[in-house]
């Protein structure tokens, strides 16, 4: 979901193309006729019960293995296509000879971005997953399972370009950057100084974002007496949840 995310904020356009049967998570996109409940007629695509109808505007199907058919449907909608979505390995079928080459060829020749969800594959048929299995890089990569080991952990990456759009100093500023927020220890200038010529950036700020921390709050000096004063304590005095004062009131208290 988070790469169909980034792949719609980086080409502006609305639409997805997945693969009919394909399962990409629970949600509406990813569920999208995995499973008809009527006679398909490629590429429209089916709810699949997922409570959402605008996946029949929004997401085209096509067949997997189907290059030719894919390739037809991906020219007919270049304009409004941000991304295909693809299982390298669909479910239990295995990629035919030089489709996924065909679909990268493609994809990047129309400027539409290729998603490999390899949440099954990845770290399974090979440490670099199937992309290294196939010998196909896509634009963006979705990771899970295999990675976290047991744990519920999934990650995300791609291209420089494409994962800009989620960098933090993409974040909305605040109306007079570079000053110190007064309720944090973090001085942060969002905008570019070209976008902001009233902003004066610190020292070593680059084009994009800064963030640093103030300088560390002078520790107020110790107290001598009361140093002393800690020292001097017996071990009965001391508080009972240190080790040491508790074993002492103990023996105290057996005697």
């Amino acid at each position: 979901m988070l790469c169909l995310r980034v792949a719609h904020a980086a080409t502006g356009r609305p639409k997805v193309l997945k693969f009919e049967g394909a399962y990409h998570g629970q949600h509406p996109v990813g569920v999208t006729s995995m499973i008809d409940g009527r006679p398909s007629v490629l590429p429209a695509s089916d709810p699949s019960g997922a409570g959402a109808s605008w996946v029949e505007r929004d997401v085209l199907v096509a067949p997997y293995n189907d290059l030719d058919t894919t390739e037809r449907i991906l020219g007919e909608h270049v304009q409004e296509l941000s991304a295909v979505i693809v299982e390298p390995l669909h479910r239990c079928i295995a990629p035919r000879p030089g489709f996924l080459q065909g679909l990268r060829e493609v994809t990047k020749r129309l400027g539409v971005v290729l998603v490999f969800d390899e949440v099954v594959t990845g770290f399974r048929l090979a440490l670099g997953g199937a992309q290294e299995f196939y010998g196909v890089s896509p634009d963006l990569v979705a990771y899970g399972k295999a990675l976290g080991g047991g744990f519920p952990l999934g990650a995300y990456g791609g291209r420089a370009d494409l994962m800009e759009v989620v960098s933090e100093h993409r974040l909305p500023g605040a109306a007079t950057p570079c000053r110190a927020r007064r309720r944090s220890r973090r001085s942060i200038c969002f905008p570019s100084p070209a976008r902001m010529p009233d902003c004066t950036p610190p020292a070593g700020c680059f084009d994009s974002a800064l963030v640093t921390r103030s300088p560390p709050r002078a520790r107020p000096a110790r107290c001598s007496a009361m140093d002393r004063s800690r020292r001097s304590r017996s071990p009965q005095t001391r508080s009972p949840i240190s080790g040491r004062g508790w074993q002492a009131t103990a023996r105290a208290a057996d005697s």
